[in-house]
């Protein structure tokens, strides 16, 4: 099968696109024929040695761990699946990598099943990143419906469904957005919407804030503390940033996505449902995946990347 592989870490002349073996599916695996593959920050800071490079045991290494695509093997022991269900998944996180690839196997409790009205293109662009607002708002957070939270970058890849997730929690919901993405904000459901830029940004004299979830990490962190509320709590979710706004651990968690099977089955049902919709950029085909880790880089995108296949 064709890969894109890694076989250093370094800028994007280290992805290269190679032919592998394809794996074989045993005991509780699944195996997957990739329909697309999403494109997180977490891929190529990875990919320069910061992210979670620290997990990976070997090169050469595929990057890639949200998929979308078909069951076409299973292990003995799999009963959740058959052969031919369709399927999106969080896969082999954060060690394992595999999805920038033709084929991806991946334990069955990895992935959930998705109707035939969602597109690989749009399921391949949400589990980890669902799975991180998910747990950051809900398991972390404990967001109950009518409390205030601020997302920051709530057009990005992890903000806008976090926004949406918020809100179908009831809680009233805050933004932070280049001024061109305002009305897409709003869109999403944001209640209030503000540029996160400036001197004195505007969001910065807000108060009263219960949650507030930080993608963006350094300054904005810092000046995130003064805007919460009595027994409010910021949740960020960067690896490898700087140490700034984190010497307040009673109010500051720091959490990295975990696989959570029921999870991703309830994001499934709400995407099933369409109660929760994802906007993506799609690049087409492996050789693109160069392209599709440009953009990332970029952190100018809207939504989540996706490479179709």
């Amino acid at each position: 099968m064709r890969a894109v592989v890694i076989d250093q870490f370094g800028g994007l002349e280290v992805l290269k696109q190679q032919t592998i073996p394809v794996p074989e599916a045993t005991h509780e695996d699944v195996l997957v024929r990739v329909g697309a593959v999403g494109i997180n920050p977490v891929d190529w800071k990875t990919r320069i040695g910061e992210g979670v490079a620290s997990q990976i045991t070997g090169f050469p290494f595929v990057l890639g761990w949200d998929v979308a695509g078909t069951i076409v093997a299973k292990g003995r022991r799999v009963t959740r699946f058959e052969v031919g269900d369709r399927v999106m998944g969080m896969v082999n996180f954060p060690s394992g990598g595999g999805g920038c690839a033709e084929y991806v196997l991946t334990r069955d409790t990895n992935v959930a099943a998705i109707g035939d009205s969602i597109s690989f293109r749009d399921a391949a662009a949400v589990p980890l990143a669902a799975l991180t607002a998910w747990q950051a708002l809900f398991d972390t957070a404990h967001l109950q419906s009518g409390k205030r939270v601020l997302v920051h970058a709530a057009a990005g890849g992890v903000g806008h469904l976090a926004v949406q997730l918020a809100k179908w929690k009831g809680a009233f919901v805050i933004g932070t957005a280049s001024e061109r993405n305002h009305q897409f904000a709003r869109s999403l459901g944001c209640d209030e919407v503000y540029r996160y830029d400036g001197d004195v940004p505007p969001w910065t004299r807000i108060d009263d804030v219960d949650v507030v979830l930080d993608t963006i990490g350094g300054g904005t962190r810092e000046r995130s503390l003064k805007v919460l509320g009595r027994g409010g709590m910021l949740v960020t979710l960067l690896t490898g940033d700087s140490k700034a706004g984190l010497n307040a651990p009673t109010r500051v968690k720091k959490i990295l996505v975990k696989p959570n099977e029921r999870e991703l089955e309830q994001i499934a049902q709400l995407m099933n449902e369409g109660a929760l919709q994802v906007h993506t950029t799609a690049v087409s085909g492996l050789r693109n995946v160069t392209e599709a880790h440009s953009l990332s880089e970029s952190r100018h995108v809207r939504g989540k990347i996706v490479v179709t296949l």
